[in-house]
């Protein structure tokens, strides 16, 4: 028997509009900035309320599968102390980078410098530090039991996403001059 993987149609869509705004973020026409804008604004959106939702949606399914299996107490409380970790330090530091990088874009108003001409390479290196820590904690979740890691994976994929904001912000800076 092979391993069958399933991605769902929303999963490919969100996928295929990701890679499209990448194409896109190299355009240098108002029309393809106003793009790029308006779909980082959703993703970004997206990944807010993923962050936020994304417990709630761990602890339902949690729960719903507690009904069809009978969970030992230490694995539920296992479960949710692994996820709540990884949640609670990965979402602080997220939106402690968010509004670094907002202060310093909008307060300080800076066009040069290390910071303003490396904010994006600075950012997708964060995203990426991110979804490596982030797997590499979800594979010591790993169990038969329930898939915490699938949630840490969903819970940084929206953290991806929100990391977007200062990007936006500085392209919306940038065409304002």
């Amino acid at each position: 028997m092979g391993l069958k993987l399933s991605i769902p149609p929303i999963a490919i869509f969100i996928i295929l509009v990701v890679i499209f705004n990448c194409v896109i973020s190299f355009g240098k026409s108002k029309w393809m900035n106003l793009c790029y804008i308006f779909l980082s604004s959703v993703l970004s959106i997206l990944g807010i309320a993923g962050m936020i939702l994304i417990r709630p949606v761990f602890l339902a399914r949690i729960d719903k599968n507690t009904n069809f299996r009978e969970f030992d107490p230490e694995f539920l409380t296992w479960a949710i102390k692994k996820f709540d970790i990884y949640a609670v330090l990965s979402i602080i530091a997220t939106c402690i980078i968010i509004l670094f990088f907002l202060l310093y874009f909008l307060i300080l108003k800076k066009r040069e410098g290390f910071l303003w001409s490396n904010a994006t390479s600075i950012l997708i290196l964060l995203m990426i530090t991110n979804f490596f820590i982030g797997f590499v904690y979800g594979i010591g979740t790993i169990n038969k039991m329930f898939d915490v890691a699938g949630y840490i994976m969903q819970l940084i994929i929206a953290e991806i996403f929100a990391l977007t904001i200062p990007l936006v912000i500085k392209r919306i800076l940038i065409l304002k001059n």
